[in-house]
């Protein structure tokens, strides 16, 4: 029973905690100039000081060359813009921090010049290295096509309860120019396409030129180029010049160069090779396992044209990992307590009956988290592997203190009855303090005790069943193995008697 009320409240890797931080990634259009994107970023930022939590805005407009971020825009930079804002303590507010984000969401949908927008919490992920925590990871050799089934897949993901600020890894709409240099004519000239192209760049980005030594360690390096009158119009990119060797003078660029503008991803993704483009996705309401679930089997209708694959990536990944594992751990520890105790009693049966508190632990802990409105979460495993030590110990009194009335020579009835009686106060006792002393850590009373909670309230569920049950069940089960053993013992000298006949 308690297994199966365990499963149908879901799982998620790690418990979602109001850390009191947001992050939010803004993209403009692509081609939008530093200026337009900083007028946006106004427009966000007005949204934002009208929440009464805020305590403090950070903003960073554009990526310098080097610059590494994981946000959630494609192409880094003049159209990105990334914001960090803090809250006040979750204890000192009465909306929690997806309240207020999901407000945002509502209120930023309204701003113009908003190309992709991501709004999460801080530690929205359990791994850093995962983007997001549903992933619907989509394979195939031909980008045209990744990019027709990317919306198709989006629009699907995001129809599954639970989903929000669903988003594209990358999106084709970054307008770029190819370059086209009549090789002949450039041999002509004495010219090669690198030349040609490095001409470009340094007119137009500029040159390193030196280093502008400050006060202090502040050094500023200085880039010459041509002056902004002569880099306004997108034809002034032509009419650069580059020095000829074979006229012995400086030409022009379109002489030799021509450009078209084409439509292309700002990002590419690959995996062995192969293109990818990743759908992401927040979840929030319920649990994770639920989620993913409904997200796998919607994006399944989906038709790929041959060669193409879709997969769940994401926390769902990390969480089947860390699944398998702490189940191991928790196998381990199971047998390693039963090796214990068969060298303790000398008896194979006997330590069976001690680890029977383990599974009457699971009625409570499943009750606790039923209670509570918590899914199974991977604080909630170690809980479990935590109970395993704790909850024999007042089996493994119980049955002792049995053995010894029994060894004293007293019938097992008599045993058993006084047993409990004697062990019934110390073992309340035990469990109680181990119990109220999780009872803080359980109430989430601490900032960032959401992570430890679902253990805690494992731990207090499964304490308050397993003592209870231990009194009752373990007797009774002790009682029936014993008995068992005893008939077997009578038998075996009959069975003996009755081959040699």
């Amino acid at each position: 029973l308690g297994a199966v009320t365990l499963l149908s409240l879901g799982m998620e890797l790690l418990p979602k905690m109001d850390s009191g931080t947001t992050f939010i990634t803004v993209e403009t259009p692509s081609g939008s100039s530093l200026e337009e994107t900083e007028g946006v970023i106004a427009d966000v930022e007005e949204v934002i000081r009208r929440e009464e939590a805020l305590e403090q805005v950070s903003t960073q407009i554009g990526f310098e060359p080097g610059m590494h971020s994981f946000g959630g825009g494609g192409v880094q930079g003049p159209t990105q813009g990334y914001i960090t804002i803090t809250w006040t303590p979750r204890t000192e507010r009465e909306d929690s921090i997806w309240d207020i984000q999901a407000r945002l969401r509502d209120r930023l949908a309204e701003v113009p010049g908003i190309e992709n927008l991501v709004i999460r919490e801080s530690g929205s992920t359990a791994v850093a290295t995962t983007a997001s925590s549903i992933v619907v990871r989509l394979r195939g050799e031909d980008p045209l096509v990744l990019d027709k089934l990317g919306d198709e897949v989006r629009d699907t993901v995001a129809s599954v309860p639970g989903t929000v600020n669903t988003y594209r890894s990358w999106r084709r709409d970054q307008q770029t120019v190819t370059l086209t240099v009549d090789a002949e004519r450039a041999r002509e000239l004495g010219l090669s396409p690198s030349a040609v192209s490095r001409e470009m760049v340094q007119s137009l980005d500029g040159a390193l030129a030196g280093v502008y030594r400050g006060t202090g360690d502040e050094d500023t390096p200085i880039r010459v180029r041509y002056a902004e009158s002569y880099r306004e119009d997108p034809e002034d990119a032509y009419a650069v010049r580059a020095f000829s060797g074979t006229a012995g003078r400086t030409v022009p660029v379109r002489t030799v160069a021509d450009g078209t503008e084409v439509t292309v991803q700002g990002l590419v993704t690959r995996e062995n090779l192969e293109p990818t483009l990743d759908i992401l996705a927040l979840h929030e309401a319920r649990p994770l396992s639920f989620v993913t679930a409904d997200v796998e089997a919607a994006v399944s209708q989906i038709e790929l044209p041959e060669g193409y694959e879709i997969s769940m990536e994401g926390e769902e990944k990390d969480m089947a990992e860390s699944r398998s594992r702490l189940a191991g751990a928790l196998a381990i520890a199971f047998l390693a307590v039963y090796l214990l105790l068969v060298a303790q009693f000398r008896s194979f049966a006997h330590p069976i009956t001690v680890l029977v508190a383990v599974p009457l632990s699971l009625i409570g802990v499943s009750a606790a988290l039923w209670i509570a409105g918590m899914p199974v979460s991977m604080p909630v495993l170690v809980g479990m592997i935590l109970l395993i030590g704790i909850v024999v110990n007042n089996s493994i009194i119980l049955i002792d203190f049995i053995q010894q009335y029994q060894a004293a020579g007293h019938d097992l009835r008599t045993a058993v009855t006084e047993s409990v009686s004697a062990r019934f106060r110390p073992i309340m006792m035990t469990s109680l303090s181990t119990i109220v002393g999780m009872i803080p850590l359980a109430m989430e009373w601490a900032l960032g005790a959401e992570r430890f909670s679902p253990l805690a309230v494992a731990v207090i569920g499964g304490m308050t069943a397993a003592t209870f049950l231990t009194m009752i069940v373990i007797p009774v089960f002790y009682s029936a193995v014993d008995d068992l053993g005893r008939k077997l013992r009578r038998k075996s000298p009959e069975t003996a008697e009755g081959t040699e006949g």
